[in-house]
């Protein structure tokens, strides 16, 4: 069976039967795409050249060659399971998956943004007036104050926003839905964004364009919602004044272990960050912690 019509079976399986996400759908044919790049490197094209020892040397190409970080080297072994389990079940093969072993990985902790810079980042943004520091504010406040994914954010909708009830609704991973309750304060932003900012972006040289959308951007005549790479970029270049890497998840990162840290309890904050499982939302107990200690060490009384 040829590589690529097998890659580009599992894609459509992934799309339509499975309804993965796009972002998922993208994540998976991003790692696949390195495993077909290296068959073809070989000259190889047919999918039953992959067994234990063509896995091992593709594992060590990945290793020293690209030299990828054991995370990495895991999430691209995880795409090829679930891509040969894919066609083992749906193509007739047979494949043997239990030489796919991903290294260790070592338990890294979230980094989070200081109270200090998040109040001088905060501060920064209230002065910025243009139209896209504006619609970066609320990009600041909802990925901080509500600890959402940038993917979750980019979505959003109007009818995602319940102002009565000071809620937003956001889709997770897996098209899982969430409630989460807001500030009155952030209510505040959002009613500000949406009366002076956004429709700024709706402006088109024909005239006004409508958009569910909350965070709509034109490209090509047509309303589309803005992408993950437009925010990344909008926090990058705000970090850099502050000589901070700042991303999306770091702020989620920050939020958690924020609130953690003032007491709220596992459980509530495994809802509001949409983790499926509790052992997800733990590793935050170890930053709060290592906080507690620095704390200690800095502030108890010595002798």
């Amino acid at each position: 069976m040829h590589i690529e019509k097998a890659v580009a079976e599992f894609r459509l399986w992934m799309m339509t039967q499975k309804r993965a996400s796009r972002n998922t759908v993208d994540s998976y044919m991003n790692d696949l795409k390195q495993l077909v790049l290296y068959f073809s490197n070989k000259s190889l094209h047919d999918l039953s050249y992959f067994n234990k020892f063509f896995f091992s040397t593709y594992l060590t190409f990945l290793k020293r060659d690209i030299q990828l970080s054991n995370r990495s080297i895991a999430r691209k072994i995880a795409a090829i399971r679930c891509f040969l389990l894919f066609v083992n079940e749906y193509l007739g093969e047979s494949f043997d998956l239990d030489f796919l072993v991903a290294p260790k990985q070592a338990h890294t902790i979230p980094q989070v943004v200081s109270q200090e810079n998040l109040q001088k980042l905060r501060e920064f943004l209230e002065g910025d007036v243009t139209k896209e520091g504006r619609r970066g504010r609320l990009f600041f406040y909802l990925l901080y104050g509500v600890g959402m994914r940038v993917s979750e954010l980019a979505q959003l909708t109007l009818s995602d926003v319940f102002k009565d009830q000071f809620i937003v609704k956001l889709k997770g991973k897996g098209a899982k839905e969430r409630l989460v309750p807001i500030t009155f304060n952030l209510m505040h932003i959002i009613d500000d964004y949406l009366e002076n900012t956004r429709p700024l972006f709706l402006h088109f040289k024909k005239g006004v364009l409508d958009s569910e959308f909350l965070f709509p951007v034109i490209f090509k005549s047509k309303v589309q919602h803005v992408n993950r790479q437009t925010v990344w970029a909008f926090l990058s270049r705000l970090g850099k004044m502050f000589d901070l890497k700042l991303a999306p998840h770091k702020l989620r990162h920050s939020m958690a272990t924020h609130l953690l840290y003032n007491g709220a309890d596992l459980r509530s904050l495994q809802v509001i960050l949409g983790h499926e499982h509790l052992t997800t939302t733990q590793i935050y107990t170890h930053v709060d912690k290592k906080q507690l200690r620095e704390t200690y060490n800095k502030k108890h009384l010595r002798r």
